[in-house]
């Protein structure tokens, strides 16, 4: 063979060993590393499945049984879903570690998993509430109405981020491909920190009403919520934890008013209750934000992710020794050093800065990528940002099958209706709050204000009843109301 063949047949056999050995499209898991790390797909790193798995299975139970005792077919919640979540969670943790094709893989395939039983159940609940509604149907709760219309419309936002979703794997597949890249975003732009509030007028605490045998409300936090009266505006909250039937719950109360349910003098809760009278009506203290009065839930997954960031986290930005880069790095840590003292120090933590700070905490892992205080401060950002803390607590909170059971061992079938528009809470066990899942920029209504409805109302604010029936009596009805009697659930203090 001719010196000149040899060297080029040498130099083929070089390419290829070399093709061969050495691990191909490297920058592709890079790529999927820093998104997965950076922003997650249906799970986020907060959410502990190990605690989750538990009340999901209950209520894998509960749906099982009710679908058994009732002869339904579909299920009330969709606890595949839920279930596939946590195999997500266990699959991005693996990767993460791993930081390899073979894990890379098993992640995408359990994202498609997922959005496979997401789509299903979303679908599968728009045709049940299709067929199962008629066009006049109305539910009219303590802040909110809904409609047939209105229902229907938030499963098809739903299934259009659905789509949404659908597309982000791919683009994820194709990260991985190489086809696409990924990388980090520039510092966010965020405005700073201050106490934008004036005083909020709270209730005496003898005229609050303390729902479900809570004897003593925590921390108040302040959001906003298209649930009460003036969405524009702050609304003031005192949560409390206690255990419903053994189990944690995280509760919300409103602090500036209490409202009532208006029952005839024969109705079956003013008879339970023992307080009918002989003519008139009574009002019984509702608990306004119990999510089945309203479904725009996306505040109460805020101020419980604000409840355990205080209770696990203490400020991070001020160990951190300026000067360390730019002028911009160094502002960046300075700003965070700011804000992390006035949300820590704040009197009435607030929702707005809550985000605020997330977005500081995103601004400095960008500086500090790669250092310990960087991955803490991304970690920080995605509980603050997706929503996750507490998952256990909250499914604990919002989805009550359980009331559901008794009723069927007394004897009491369930309103079919109410199953799956009412009991199934799908803006909460789809996950609709997190951006970990909702990946459009239009968000559900979940019904209009009441004070647009034309009807006649059932549900007053402390106010409206005051005057004609004085204070004495709101707390007689108060005090003599325990709906944990109603729902024969046993309620008791949270003592760890």
């Amino acid at each position: 063979m001719k010196p000149f063949l040899r060297k080029v047949l040498l130099l083929f056999l070089i390419v290829l060993l070399i093709f061969i050995l050495y691990p191909r499209n490297k920058g592709g898991v890079e790529s999927l590393y820093l998104i997965t790390k950076e922003d997650p797909l249906f799970a986020s790193g907060e959410i502990e499945c190990d605690k989750l798995l538990e009340p999901i299975s209950e209520i894998r139970r509960l749906n099982n049984e009710i679908l058994s005792r009732t002869g339904l077919k579909e299920d009330i919640v969709p606890v595949d879903f839920l279930e596939s979540v946590c195999l997500v969670d266990k699959a991005q943790r693996e990767f993460l570690e791993k930081k390899d094709k073979r894990t890379a893989h098993k992640m995408l395939s359990a994202y498609e998993e997922a959005f496979e039983l997401y789509q299903s159940g979303i679908l599968e609940l728009r045709t049940k509430l299709n067929d199962l509604l008629v066009d006049k149907d109305l539910f009219v709760t303590v802040t909110k109405f809904m409609t047939k219309e209105m229902i229907i419309s938030d499963l098809e936002l739903m299934a259009k981020n659905a789509d949404e979703i659908k597309g982000e794997i791919q683009y994820r597949k194709d990260i991985l491909k190489g086809k696409k890249s990924y990388q980090s975003s520039s510092p966010i732009v965020t405005a700073s920190l201050k106490e934008d509030f004036d005083e909020p007028k709270l209730m005496e605490s003898e005229d609050l009403f303390y729902p479900c045998g809570a004897k003593k409300l925590g921390q108040i936090y302040s959001a906003k919520t298209s649930c009460f009266q003036n969405p524009a505006a702050e609304d003031y909250f005192y949560a409390y934890k206690n255990l419903r039937n053994g189990k944690p719950v995280f509760n919300l109360k409103l602090a500036t008013t209490n409202y009532y349910s208006k029952h005839g003098p024969d109705s079956e809760m003013a008879l339970f209750f023992n307080i009918a009278p002989e003519s008139g009506f009574v009002f019984i203290p509702s608990k306004e934000t119990n999510i089945y009065n309203c479904r725009d839930i996306d505040y109460y997954l805020s101020i419980m992710s604000m409840d355990i960031f205080l209770d696990s986290f203490e400020p991070i930005f001020s160990g951190i020794n300026i000067p360390i880069g730019s002028d911009l790095e160094n502002s960046i840590i300075s700003d965070g050093i700011k804000a992390e003292e006035l949300f820590f120090s704040s009197k009435i933590p607030s929702e707005k800065n809550f985000n605020l700070l997330g977005d500081h905490y995103f601004n400095g892992y960008l500086v500090m990528k790669g250092t310990p205080e960087g991955e803490e401060m991304l970690r920080r950002h995605l509980m603050i940002n997706n929503k996750m803390a507490g998952m256990d607590m909250m499914l604990n909170t919002t989805i009550f099958l359980d009331v559901i059971e008794t009723n069927l061992n007394n004897g009491v079938f369930p309103d079919v209706v109410d199953l799956y528009v009412i009991r199934s809470n799908y803006p909460f066990s789809f996950l609709n709050f997190s951006p970990a899942i909702w990946r459009i920029d239009q968000k559900p209504e979940y019904g209009l204000p009441v004070n647009l409805f034309e009807g006649e109302t059932l549900f007053f604010e402390y106010d409206d009843l005051i005057e004609e029936y004085g204070r004495e009596k709101l707390r007689f009805w108060g005090e003599m109301t325990n709906m944990s009697d109603w729902h024969q659930v046993e309620i008791r203090e949270l003592t760890n």
